[in-house]
C-alpha cells in the first residue's frame, strides 16, 4: 500500500509541474485541469492515474491532486523558465510528501518523481491538459 500511495504522490508532482511551468507573460498559461499517469520504475508497481488542478502566480504553483489509490494531495511548487520542482503532500498525511522536477511545452508535461521518506522509490511522469 505504501508503494502505492508513492506512486499517486508522484503523479501529483506532475500535476504540479504542469501548472509551474508558466512564466510570466509567456502567453501561455499551465493554470487548468491536468490528466496523466506516473510510473513507479523502482519495483515495477504499474502506472497510475492522476488529475491535477494547478494556478501559476508569478512563478508560484499551487493546486490540488487525486490520485488513483491513495487520495488527495495539495500541491506547492516553483517554476523558472519551462522548468518546476513541486512538492505533493499528502491531505490524509501531511508527514508523506513527494517531490517532483520536470518540464512542460503547451499542453503536455513529463519529468520524474521520488518519495522523500524512500528516495529509491520514484519513477517518471507524463501529463496533458
Amino acid at each position: 500500500m505504501k508503494h502505492i500511495t508513492r506512486i499517486f504522490g508522484a503523479v501529483l508532482f506532475l500535476t504540479a509541474l504542469l501548472f509551474s511551468c508558466e512564466t510570466p507573460g509567456s502567453g501561455s498559461s499551465v493554470d487548468g485541469t491536468w490528466n496523466g499517469s506516473w510510473e513507479e520504475t523502482f519495483q515495477g508497481a504499474g502506472t497510475f492515474d492522476v488529475t491535477a488542478t494547478v494556478d501559476e502566480n508569478g512563478g508560484v504553483v499551487t493546486g490540488t491532486a487525486d490520485v488513483e489509490f491513495t487520495g488527495a494531495y495539495t500541491i506547492t511548487g516553483t517554476i523558472a523558465g519551462n522548468n518546476f520542482d513541486v512538492t505533493l503532500t499528502r491531505d490524509a498525511d501531511p508527514t508523506y510528501i513527494i517531490t517532483a522536477t520536470g518540464s512542460y511545452s503547451g499542453d503536455v508535461m513529463s519529468g520524474t518523481w521520488e518519495d522523500n521518506d524512500a528516495p529509491q522509490m520514484g519513477g517518471t511522469f507524463t501529463m496533458t491538459r
